[in-house]
């Protein structure tokens, strides 16, 4: 991603163009899957014809079996939503087979999601209990079956309402990782809920998620849940899947993809992304479950919820691409146009970045969040693109502009609006872009309406550009001090600016000195370069400090001066995101750094030094090059 060298990347916040899933029960249209197991042919039969009279209505699908052993396979092999199972299968000599209740504690032992009535005959009471203690929903008495339809009927619902609660604890689940996956650095969080909802659902020895690279489509991502120490893992080389069909693994997949011991059966589920109907499905990431023994637990119903699970993954991580890609194109977008900025004057390019980097700091104290603080940024660096159509000549003119010049240079607001109006993704900056030039109480450019009337982005863009114009150089005059521009702040606030904003904007630039003077003052006592991370560990304690009344320009003998500190430590800052903004000036830190360096070799005097950094330095701004002067001055008195 491209980023601009005062550090304002592109990032969307999370969940911004997330679609979650609709919380939908079963429906009730879905087809009733019955199993019948009795070792008497004749009874299976007749309540096949029972059934399908009493559910007349509803679709149900009946299959009949004579052995608690067929019943186990078919619940293997396909899901079932009724089991009707008899307790006694030894009619005709069979007395080595599996009885109803061992087929009960198999169907616990493998987890299998089914409600069972059990059947016994007539004087067994003390075994339908045992039965319902095993997992029985209800049961009924040989041969008459009192009660059939009735029972049957409620324990279709009572497996209705299971499914239906399963699948709000899924859709639960598939919200958590929604939120995981598209936060930023949730993709850890995220794959391990993935694998622990995996896992739980389909009770297997081994899963693993991979992701690839959405820039170059590497693989770059691989988290692995095991179920046992013991349990072998896959090679970490191991190659993701080329094919886009979801399958069991072959012979040679699964060389490829352990040293050693080789699972029973291991299903992979590649994850798939295609950009749009015209481009192929591509492979971006895979879901692989494992089974080292009894991989017949892998049935048809827990392939159907690992396919729930692997669709909502692929579907987030598409997002993260797609979202990646917007992401790209707007940061193009933006570099190309203020590109096209420098191209016609290196001065306003300069002024922009810093308007931006402003810009994100009046945003952080006014408690926006991170998209929206993101935005003041590009509104920022875009808010001057208007002066594309102006001659640079009448930007850096060195004196009065004449009323014609004037007004023809008021039109950069709106020219710049209209260039950027066709673009979509730029169209809630266009306020700032259009309107930073209007007074809080009205007779400002270019519509002259109240600036109290217009969106909040107007107004802080406003502070942060009249800011930075203040306190850098023009061609017709030097830069004023900070002290100096946040008094004409606050003395302009209520008629120029926004008077709830400016209170925040000061403190915001005050911290942000407080940062950079630390930097710099680390600097000149260590006379090498200082890594911006370096002094991470400082800002807190940095920051515990209390405010001065200098450093926010107030008058200590001034009655309100006690109530302004006090609101300024109420400033809601989030520090980590306070230091960030200064970290991301680490281009223009460096440049500084090594001009600093070599111009103090001999320890000038703080004039000389000033002036060498000045005239040595290749940026326009020169804002780092003057903090370091006067830093430096400050124990060089001349």
């Amino acid at each position: 991603m491209s980023v601009r060298w005062s550090g304002l990347k592109t990032n969307f916040s999370p969940g911004e163009i997330l679609v979650l899933p609709r919380l939908e029960s079963t429906a009730s249209s879905e087809v009733l899957s019955i199993l019948i197991a009795d070792d008497d042919p004749m009874i299976p039969d007749m309540l096949s014809e029972r059934l399908r009279l009493s559910f007349s209505e509803e679709q149900v699908n009946i299959l009949t079996v004579n052995t608690a052993e067929d019943a186990l396979k078919i619940l293997f092999e396909r899901p079932i939503d009724l089991l009707l199972t008899d307790y006694d299968f030894s009619q005709g000599g069979r007395n080595e087979g599996m009885n109803g209740l061992a087929l009960l504690r198999s169907i616990e032992q493998h987890r299998i999601v089914v409600t069972t009535i059990f059947m016994t005959g007539f004087g067994d009471e003390e075994v339908a209990k045992n039965a319902i203690l095993q997992g029985a929903a209800d049961y009924l008495t040989k041969p008459l079956l009192k009660g059939l339809d009735e029972v049957v009927h409620r324990c279709a619902q009572r497996h209705r309402e299971r499914l239906q609660e399963a699948a709000l604890r899924n859709a639960a689940t598939l919200l958590e990782i929604s939120e995981a996956l598209n936060q930023a650095g949730g993709r850890d969080r995220a794959a391990e809920l993935i694998l622990k909802a995996s896992v739980r659902a389909i009770d297997c020895d081994l899963a693993w998620i991979s992701m690839v690279s959405p820039i170059d489509g590497a693989p770059n991502f691989r988290r692995v849940l095991p179920i046992s120490e013991t349990t072998p893992l896959p090679r970490p080389e191991a190659p993701l899947s080329k094919s886009i069909e979801a399958r069991f693994a072959k012979p040679e997949e699964l060389s490829q993809r352990f040293d050693g011991e080789q699972p029973e059966r291991l299903w992979i589920r590649p994850l798939v992304m295609q950009r749009s109907e015209q481009d192929r499905k591509t492979v971006i990431g895979e879901l692989c479950i494992a089974y080292f023994e009894r991989g017949h637990r892998f049935h048809p119903g827990r392939q159907r919820t690992l396919e729930v699970l692997a669709h909502h993954t692929e579907g987030l991580l598409t997002q993260r691409f797609l979202r990646h890609d917007i992401e790209r194109s707007f940061s193009q977008t933006i570099q190309v146009l203020v590109q096209a900025l420098e191209m016609h004057d290196e001065y306003t390019a300069g002024h922009s970045d810093w308007v931006g980097v402003y810009a994100r700091l009046g945003a952080l104290a006014l408690g926006w969040d991170r998209r929206a603080v993101a935005r003041a940024g590009h509104a920022g660096l875009l808010h001057d693109i208007g002066k594309v159509r102006l001659d640079s000549s009448m930007i850096n003119h060195p004196g009065k502009l004449t009323d014609e010049q004037f007004e023809h240079f008021r039109e950069h607001p709106v020219v710049g609006a209209e260039m950027l109006k066709p673009l979509s993704s730029m169209e809630d900056i266009l306020p700032a872009v259009c309107w930073h030039h209007e007074r809080f109480e009205g007779g400002g450019y270019p519509s002259g309406v109240a600036a109290s009337l217009l969106p909040p982005l107007s107004r802080l863009m406003c502070l942060a550009d009249s800011y930075d114009a203040m306190t850098s150089h023009r061609a017709y005059r030097r830069a004023r001090s900070h002290h100096e521009a946040i008094i004409e702040l606050r003395r302009c606030a209520g008629t120029q600016f926004d008077p709830e904003m400016v209170g925040p904007f000061i403190v915001a630039t005050a911290c942000f000195r407080r940062i950079s003077t630390h930097w710099a003052r680390t600097l000149l006592k260590h006379r090498k370069p200082i890594d911006p991370q370096a002094i991470a560990a400082d800002l807190k304690m940095l920051f515990e400090l209390p405010f001065k009344a200098d450093e926010l320009a107030l008058d200590p003998n001034d009655s309100q001066t006690d109530q302004r500190l006090k609101d300024a430590t109420m400033t809601p800052f989030d520090l980590e995101d306070l230091a960030q903004v200064f970290f991301s000036l680490e281009a223009s830190l460096e440049e500084a750094t090594q001009l600093f360096l070599t111009s103090s070799e001999d320890q000038p005097s703080a004039e000389v030094l000033s002036q060498r950094l000045e005239e040595g330095s290749q940026r326009s701004d020169q804002r780092i090059e003057r903090l370091i002067a006067e830093v430096y001055a400050e124990n060089h008195p001349d």
